[in-house]
């Protein structure tokens, strides 16, 4: 998973804003959000990531896995990410 091209990251005390300059628009992302995308971003795979948050959070495994997948279904249609590295 990798950020698309021009898309620009920048992290606040609460998550991160997100600007897409080729759309002109904005998204904010709390800190449970940048959490999961720079943990895609790093490479793991995204059952990896369900696990860690998992278990860092002590929530169940499938609720995590249904936020998780939710979130990224929302960051590629907003056009923040695509398949890649």
């Amino acid at each position: 998973m990798k950020i698309v091209d021009d898309v620009v990251v920048s992290e606040t005390p609460d998550g991160a804003i997100v600007f897409d300059p080729r759309r002109g628009k904005y998204f904010q992302l709390n800190k449970s959000a940048l959490r999961v995308l720079s943990l895609l971003r790093s490479g793991r795979p995204i059952d990896v990531v369900v696990s860690e948050l998992s278990q860092s959070t002590s929530m169940d495994e499938d609720s995590v896995a249904q936020d998780v997948h939710n979130l990224i279904r929302y960051m590629k249609d907003a056009h923040i990410v695509e398949e890649g590295e």
